[in-house]
């Protein structure tokens, strides 16, 4: 008898590179009409968070503009590229990000997607 095998199809990938974020096609559905984001990390919970910045919230200056991410769209991946940023994330996790894959979540309800940085899905390609 087999054993069926689980597939990512429907999973919100998060991957984390040295210089930039890039989230699955599943997990762009929810940026796919901003073109700007706000990270920020929770040091208690261990969690990253992405929000879509909204152009109401752009209109208003909510956030200064050294707060604000812009978005590369792809067919197929959204992606933040900020070294910088990238660089707060490694040395908050105490990690080298060479690919690091996350799995996320959107809540609704907060408007944030969320990443648990506790729990990689797999290693980086220099830890294979």
């Amino acid at each position: 008898m087999y054993q069926w095998i689980e597939g990512n199809i429907n999973s919100q990938i998060v991957t984390l590179n040295s210089n930039n974020i890039t989230l699955n096609q599943n997990a762009s559905e929810h940026f796919r009409d901003v073109k700007y984001v706000t990270v920020g990390i929770d040091y208690d919970s261990f969690e990253l968070a992405i929000h879509p910045v909204t152009k109401s919230e752009l209109e208003r200056n909510t956030f200064t503009i050294s707060q604000i991410h812009k978005l590369s769209h792809g067919n197929t991946y959204t992606r933040i590229s900020n070294k910088a940023l990238c660089d707060h994330i490694s040395e908050f996790i105490d990690k080298e990000l060479d690919g690091i894959k996350y799995s996320g979540h959107f809540d609704e309800k907060k408007k944030l997607f969320i990443i648990n940085l506790k729990e990689p899905m797999m290693k980086g390609r220099s830890s294979l």
